[in-house]
């Protein structure tokens, strides 16, 4: 919540682009280049509060691509036959998909229910460690 408080104070400064002076109300003389309208700097300001969140995604998205290369040439340095098939080094990032797809089930229904007898917690485990 203090973050968004901090933008807010900082984007003020945006309200200013659409007002006129004065001077420029009095003469009408004006550049429309340079006055905005307040719905122009409402967007803006939504923009810049958002910022913050693209930038860690940009981070999440640069790991994600990073990981299924690794596979492909994890892929292509490995004997990647079995029997007489031959799985193409490419499709080896499947494999994570379906693990992933397999265990997070088996967690729910195993793991934390084990879990939760032993700490007596409904999540079952907890990132908070009390010294």
């Amino acid at each position: 919540m203090g973050m968004i408080l901090k933008l807010d104070v900082a984007c003020r400064c945006l309200d200013k682009a659409a007002v006129l002076s004065d001077a420029e109300a009095k003469n009408g003389d004006y550049n429309s280049w340079r006055l905005c309208t307040v719905t122009q700097v409402e967007e803006l300001k939504i923009l810049i509060r958002m910022f913050p969140i693209w930038a860690t995604g940009i981070v999440f998205s640069a790991v994600y691509a990073q990981m299924s290369t690794m596979f492909v040439e994890q892929g292509m340095m490995m004997d990647t036959t079995v029997g007489s098939f031959t799985i193409p080094p490419a499709s080896l990032s499947t494999f994570d998909v379906i693990s992933v797809i397999f265990w997070v089930p088996v967690y729910d229904s195993v793991v934390v229910p084990i879990a939760r007898k032993f700490t007596g917690k409904e999540r079952g485990f907890s990132d908070f460690r009390i010294s």
